[in-house]
């Protein structure tokens, strides 16, 4: 009898012809899709009537490893009985007043009902729940395991996070989870390449997977360890690799060698492409369940912020990264007030309030930065952030932590640089930039003035209630800051100038004649990423990257001076010569890009960076060229036809608008597409 050979899903999908080649058919081979070739544990095994019902674990093969618990029997006091399987409706998480759900819950019960299937008072089940069809997701999810770690050590990676949380660094939102939990993530079972069994990933895959279907337990005395210690070593989760790979990725990202991992540029890029896609697995196969939980969450949105690192901030991958997170954050209901959970532990109320505050200013500034409206409204959010603590506990990680008042115009002059202080400052700016996203489409209304006066108030009353320490002017150089503390101080200046920088731009008639408050604005935003670049290698990421914000501040502020300058360029008057210093800024921006110092080829927003860079050139080659030979090289009459006619390549410029487009535009200027 002719034996049966299994298919590979791809072929099995398209019901083509497979020739069974592993670990790549040929097929998948010639269609360039290696990592999608997958072939089934158990292909020909058919579900009968007899074994339909049984639980959801049973469908697991046992690890063979005697020191982890039999997967088929982690829930022994599961009845002999075949178990209906759990409800989809209403799904767990927050039930708004327009829900019908709610419109049942005002219906009173009798002592002897037991109540519907409408109402939305159904408590969280505390039995596991694994799903049987997530069979192939989890499949692949063990592939990427596999391909990760039998590329790089997974002893190497954690020294690799351990170099660069000594340096200050962390990440913003779930950071105290990988500094408390960092000696003790690892796979269930042990990885001992080449002599563990052939299918050691598909275990730990599995045993993964049963963990994370467990429910966190929290009460309100429950303490930052304890809540740790639920998803650490045996107990480690999908979501506990997620959280590791997303600060590995990071790490790396950020060190540019660490011999015992990587010692050239191809490696270390392998090895974030590798964590990254793993993290994204692991992620997948996380929410997979439908049980979303506090730290599926924060898994969220630190892979959204891996995604901006490694995709950038235009790509779509990035962009449904973050829809993602804000749909989690209204399925758990964070958008709510959170103070009001009494049966949260302070410190995970802080980390919910720190991750809603992060999510609600990075959806501002994405949309900002991409010209899209924006997916959080504060109208329908109960505007809520992180508590600013004096003393060491930033995040009231200790056991006897309190919250604090919910004022936002209260800041503890004590307070220190922390990303919860950096969230907070953030969303601040962020309500206040949402306000202005809205002004746009009002700038015809007669209030517009007043609006703009009241936002201008708004926010340098912010800026005045902020910790002394905190408030910057003027150059970086002159102070003295320990790496994160100085990048800190830069991100609060910039956010703050941002704000103004936003608002006078709405106030323009057009981009093309900007003002002397803009401009003013323009100049000290230059002057401190021109000192963040100039002193990157004492500086630690505080919340946002180098690149993020040269590319948010600094290439809009560099636009505007150009406008400016070419506007007293183009003027029939005698234009006075740039400001040294201005000049002196742009040169040194554009020296740094054109290195390669900052920003490599195959790293994202490099395009948008290179055609700023080559814009800002030509500006400057055109000013060495006036200076040689002693005037503007437009003769009196082009002057006069310049000012005359003015010049239309931003007459239908978005005001807000400084992506490739502008400085396209930019550089057909008149005066920078003359020959010299």
């Amino acid at each position: 009898m002719r034996t049966r050979r299994a298919a590979c899903e791809p072929c099995r999908k398209s019901k083509l012809a497979c020739d069974h080649t592993q670990p790549v058919c040929a097929r998948c081979r010639s269609g360039n899709r290696p990592r999608s070739c997958i072939y089934r544990a158990a292909p020909f095994k058919r579900k009968t009537r007899a074994n339909s019902g049984q639980s959801s674990q049973q469908l697991f093969t046992p690890p063979s490893y005697p020191s982890i618990p039999n997967i088929d029997h982690a829930d022994s006091a599961a009845p002999a009985s075949p178990i209906t399987p759990p409800s989809r409706y209403p799904n767990p998480g927050y039930i708004g007043s327009s829900s019908q759900v709610s419109i049942f819950n005002h219906i009173p019960l009798t002592d002897n009902t037991t109540g519907t299937g409408l109402r939305g008072e159904r408590p969280p089940s505390t039995s596991s729940r694994v799903q049987a069809d997530d069979d192939l997701l989890v499949q692949r999810g063990a592939e990427a395991l596999k391909c990760l770690f039998s590329s790089f050590s997974l002893e190497y990676m954690k020294d690799l996070v351990k170099f660069w949380l000594a340096k200050g660094a962390n990440l913003s939102l779930a950071g105290g989870i990988v500094r408390h939990c960092i000696d003790n993530i690892d796979l269930p079972l042990p990885i001992r390449i080449p002599t563990s069994p052939p299918d050691w990933h598909i275990q730990n895959a599995k045993y993964l997977l049963l963990n994370s279907s467990r429910p966190l337990e929290v009460n309100p005395s429950s303490t930052f360890s304890e809540f740790c210690d639920q998803f650490i070593n045996q107990n480690a989760r999908w979501e506990t690799i997620g959280i590791f790979l997303s600060a590995v990725t990071r790490a790396a990202i950020e060190t540019r060698f660490f011999p015992s991992l990587y010692t050239d540029e191809e490696t270390r890029y392998t090895l974030t492409k590798l964590c990254t896609r793993a993290a994204d697995y692991a992620l997948e196969i996380s929410l997979s369940l439908d049980i979303l939980n506090d730290l599926q969450l924060f898994l969220q949105y630190e892979n959204w912020i891996v995604h901006t690192y490694v995709h950038g901030d235009y790509s779509y991958h990035s962009w449904r990264k973050l829809g993602d997170v804000i749909a989690s954050i209204y399925a758990r209901g964070y958008h709510e007030r959170l103070n009001s959970d009494l049966a949260a532990p302070t410190f995970l109320r802080e980390l919910r309030k720190a991750l809603f505050a992060r999510v609600y200013s990075g959806d501002k500034n994405v949309a900002i930065f991409v010209g899209r409206p924006p997916r959080m409204n504060k109208y329908f959010c109960y505007f809520q952030i992180p508590s600013c603590p004096a003393g060491e506990d930033i995040g009231l990680l200790s056991a006897n932590g309190t919250d604090q008042a919910e004022d936002v115009w209260q800041w503890n002059p004590d307070t220190k640089a922390s990303f919860m202080a950096e969230s907070r400052w953030s969303a601040l700016c962020a309500k206040l930039k949402e306000d202005i996203l809205y002004l746009q489409r009002e700038r015809d209304d007669a209030v517009f003035p007043e609006r703009v006066s009241e936002i201008k108030a708004m926010a340098e009353k912010h800026f005045s209630s902020l910790p002394i320490h905190f408030q910057h002017h003027g150059t970086l150089r002159k102070r003295v800051h320990g790496p994160f503390e100085r990048d800190f101080i830069a991100a609060v200046r910039l956010n703050h100038l941002h704000v103004l920088f936003l608002l006078s731009l709405l106030e323009l008639r057009t981009p093309a004649e900007p003002g002397f408050e803009i401009i003013e604005i323009a100049e000290e935003m230059a002057l401190i990423v021109v000192d963040l670049i100039l002193l990157r290698d004492q500086i630690v990421n505080s919340g946002t990257s180098l690149v993020w914000k040269i590319a948010h501040y600094g290439l809009p502020a560099a636009g505007i001076l150009l406008l400016a300058m070419l506007s007293q360029r183009s003027s029939s008057n005698d234009p006075p010569p740039p400001q040294p210093k201005v000049l002196q800024h742009l040169t040194i921006l554009a020296a740094e890009l054109q290195a390669g110092s900052i920003i490599q080829p195959r790293e994202p927003n490099y395009e948008l960076m290179m055609k700023a860079t080559q814009t800002i050139q030509i500006f400057l080659d055109s000013v060495a060229a006036d200076a040689w030979h002693g005037s503007s090289h437009l003769s009196p009459g082009d002057m006069e036809q310049m000012g005359a006619n003015g010049w239309a390549g931003l007459s239908g410029q978005n005001a807000l608008d400084f992506e490739i487009g502008f400085w396209q535009e930019l550089a057909e200027h008149p005066l920078l597409s003359l020959d010299l």
